[in-house]
């Protein structure tokens, strides 16, 4: 392991592009105002991971490429949300 918490090379990876974006929404969510509701967190993890997604591995050369990327950044999201989901309140009926 390096002498580094998280690097460039952590981010090209599924687990750690996935931790990065929990890590900011939780970080920076209490910065959406109050007047809107819950549900714009989901659409707000989306845009931190296809932010992430197209800095550290995003690839513009084509239109497929960016559609995956694209599609990378939903499953991140997921990811991020049912790994917060789950340690945030593991027992709760879905």
């Amino acid at each position: 392991m390096g002498e580094e918490f998280i690097n460039s090379e952590t981010l090209l990876t599924f687990g750690g592009l996935v931790n990065a974006v929990l890590i900011t929404v939780q970080f920076t969510k209490s910065l959406i105002p109050n007047k809107f509701k819950k549900s714009v967190v989901r659409p707000y993890a989306f845009l931190v991971a296809l932010a992430l997604s197209f800095v550290f591995a995003g690839d513009f050369s084509s239109v497929q490429a960016v559609s995956l990327t694209v599609i990378n950044a939903m499953i991140v999201t997921i990811s991020a949300m049912l790994t917060y989901e789950l340690v945030n309140d593991p027992k709760a009926d879905k």
